[in-house]
């Protein structure tokens, strides 16, 4: 039964001319496969079919809750290789893992940034926005577009309030607001990945802004965007750098 689940969704990549019928190209189809195939382990499901539908438990609230549930992923390296494949191979799953990831902003309050299998204070950024994002311009079916920009929406413009919770949103949102950046003298890890992060969820929330029809919050977002590429660039290194809260900006020898 598992040979013949895993048989239909690998099947959904079929590969029309791979080379003549050589040892060399049956190497070439396994590895292709087998990469395949790990590429589809994550994120994991949390759900299961059950008389009354699909249903998930939600490490988010500890409750039974209907429709997808999905865990383990940090998004960090997979909204640029693992939704982009989904979204090309299997666009109806990655619909349920948009709708599974919703879930677990309804139950939690926020898109987690590293699910395991709830919130877990591991990454920068808020990647989950740009998956969100990069579906709503795809078109991608089997999500609520209403959650999935409210829940994108408050990822750039609210904060956890817990002032000590980094699990949550963007934390140090308030100096990257207002000053274009977060320094490294405030006492927040990672500044400049943090910024870049911030930067990149901002451009993806703008563009999904602008096709929802919310042109205000996507001018909003695009020019913060670019503010804050154009804030960490030092032109003496031709780096992103890493900036003081007065400005300056602080070489690491190498």
């Amino acid at each position: 039964e598992g040979q013949e689940a895993w048989r239909d969704v690998l099947g959904a990549v079929q590969i029309l001319d791979a080379g003549p019928a050589t040892a060399g190209t049956w190497r070439r189809l396994e590895v292709f496969y087998t990469c395949l195939y790990r590429a589809l382990l994550f994120p994991r499901r949390l759900d299961e079919l059950t008389p009354q539908g699909v249903r998930h438990w939600s490490p988010y609230d500890g409750r039974v809750h209907e429709g997808p549930g999905v865990t383990d992923n940090g998004f960090w390296d997979t909204f640029r290789t693992v939704y982009q494949l989904l979204s090309l191979t299997h666009p109806q799953k990655l619909g349920e893992i948009i709708e599974g990831w919703l879930n677990a902003y309804r139950a939690g309050g926020w898109l987690p940034k590293w699910a395991s299998p709830g919130y877990r204070e591991s990454m920068v950024g808020t990647f989950a926005d740009a998956v969100v994002a990069d579906a709503i311009l795809k078109d991608i079916p089997g999500f609520d577009h209403g959650t999935a920009w409210e829940a994108i929406r408050k990822d750039s413009f609210k904060s956890s309030l817990d002032p000590k919770d980094t699990a949550r949103g963007k934390f140090g949102l308030s100096f990257y607001r207002d000053l274009g950046y977060i320094p490294i003298d405030v006492n927040i890890p990672e500044a400049c990945s943090r910024t870049l992060d911030f930067a990149y969820a901002d451009a993806a929330v703008s563009a999904a802004a602008s096709r929802l029809g919310y042109n205000e919050d996507a001018e909003t977002l695009r020019a913060r965007s670019q503010r804050a590429l154009s804030m960490m660039f030092e032109e003496e290194t031709g780096l992103m750098g890493r900036r003081k809260k007065d400005g300056e900006f602080v070489h690491v020898a190498l």
